[in-house]
């Protein structure tokens, strides 16, 4: 992010060609715009959250339980090759 920005990232991970934001959020609290501000400036393929939340995918973003962070790989892994 820009230097001054109120917007950060909690991990950026590169799988094959393609660089991932991965935003980790505290329990179900998902509320704030880092990963949307994120996604409007880089356009990222693909983005990745870990919270508390139910395991889901959509227009680019999966959503994934906390306990499940160890699966990154697989999960970026099936993305991928959709």
């Amino acid at each position: 992010m820009e230097r001054g920005s109120r917007q950060e990232a909690d991990s950026i991970t590169r799988c094959t060609s393609d660089w991932q934001d991965v935003e980790v959020k505290a329990e179900e609290n998902i509320s704030g715009n880092s990963l949307s501000e994120y996604n409007k400036k880089y356009t990222p393929p693909y983005r990745m959250r870990f919270s508390m939340l139910n395991l889901q995918y959509n227009s680019g973003l999966l959503s994934s339980p906390a306990p499940l962070a160890g699966w990154i790989d697989k999960w970026m892994s099936m993305i991928n090759n959709q």
